[in-house]
């Protein structure tokens, strides 16, 4: 089967997902890094809280004890939203960054996928076979598919331009090489 496609912008940064979403160590350390503020931001509560304690000022203590819950609150939401800007936006920027300054990903590519190999020739002026053995399995989007090797870089393929019957020699051919996940 052999078939041309252009990888788009949109397609880059579907398969970035794609192969992202399915990494659970980014589970991992979304818990760590949240355990990690939650025990400093209780430390901080804890001593500011003791700095603040004195018996002669007790009817003072309430602008006082309002303001220890701010400077605490606060680095909290500061946290909270760098860790959603650096999580969640920063990446897709990044691959879109590097799709847009990299010309190899922006060339049309040739792919011939046969069931002993997959052959590769970009506009680019890059060619390259492989057998399948040197993958470690593919997995499938929407309009985009990836095929991974063992070292977990991935190889993008759009399928925007495939009609279904297309798209289901293809998954055969895939299925019978390597495993889907």
């Amino acid at each position: 089967m052999e078939f041309t496609y252009k990888i788009s912008e949109e397609d880059y940064v579907n398969a970035y997902i794609l192969q992202a979403r399915n990494r659970s160590s980014a589970l991992v350390k979304d818990i760590s890094f949240w355990v990690l503020i939650a025990v400093c931001l209780l430390l901080l509560f804890g001593v500011t809280e003791r700095l603040i304690q004195s018996p002669a000022d007790a009817e003072d203590s309430a602008p006082i004890v309002m303001s220890s819950v701010v400077l605490n609150i606060l680095p909290a939401v500061i946290a909270a939203a760098l860790f959603i800007f650096f999580r969640f936006f920063f990446p897709k920027m990044r691959i879109r960054r590097m799709y847009r300054n990299d010309p190899a990903l922006q060339s049309e590519i040739t792919l011939n996928v046969t069931a002993d190999s997959i052959a590769c020739h970009t506009s680019a002026g890059s060619t390259s076979q492989s057998a399948w053995s040197i993958y470690k399995c593919w997995r499938e989007g929407k309009d985009v598919l990836t095929i991974a090797y063992h070292s977990g870089v991935y190889f993008v393929v759009s399928l925007a331009g495939l009609s279904e019957p297309q798209r289901a020699e293809l998954r055969s051919i895939l299925t019978a090489a390597l495993p889907k996940k």
